[in-house]
């Protein structure tokens, strides 16, 4: 296999990874929109009264990610959507983290887990991911390739949960012994 044909494999893979992982936080907005826009409202990032609209549209927004990211030709467009909008998560985040404002949900459809730095770079290497979706688009891959992208990118994925879990598990921990001193 040469060289261009296991960058191909990257990005496919690199691609369902990122639409896995917009697959959990889009669902976990939709599930309960009126959380995600009182949680929205709490990072004071948009106007309150637009906040009811933009929540609305930052799920469609993820649904369309994911639906690009998976539709053969569009993966280009998804992961530059999805490289813009992991962006502008690790900007609201920095935003608040600047402001002092730490206890905030990230609201990214996980383990609840408190603002922080390491937020903020898990986004920024989950933009990297996205970005490597953006560079080589996968298209022209068979059957067999395209399958070791998905089995590629699920072990990905579970890692990427059992690490977010670890990180929220560290959150939680880390606030329990802060009240316990208090």
């Amino acid at each position: 296999m040469n060289e261009a044909r296991c960058y191909s494999l990257a990005a496919a893979a690199a691609a369902v990874f990122t639409a896995l992982i917009f697959v959990r936080a889009a669902w976990h907005k939709l599930r309960d929109l009126e959380s995600f826009a009182d949680l929205l409202a709490d990072y004071r990032v948009v106007p309150e009264r637009a906040t009811g609209a933009v929540s609305r549209g930052v799920a469609a927004a993820e649904v369309a990610v994911i639906a690009a990211l998976l539709v053969p030709g569009l993966q280009r467009i998804g992961a530059a959507l999805a490289t813009a909008m992991l962006l502008l998560y690790a900007a609201a985040m920095t935003v608040n983290i600047v402001r002092g404002r730490r206890q905030l949900d990230c609201g990214c459809g996980g383990a609840p887990q408190r603002l922080g730095w390491s937020l903020v770079a898990r986004n920024l290497v989950l933009t990297a991911v996205a970005a490597l979706a953006l560079h080589r688009s996968p298209t022209g891959l068979s059957t067999g390739e395209a399958a070791i992208a998905v089995a590629s990118a699920l072990p990905l994925w579970i890692g990427f949960l059992l690490v977010e879990q670890l990180l929220a598990n560290a959150s939680r921990m880390r606030g329990a012994a802060l009240e316990a001193s208090s």
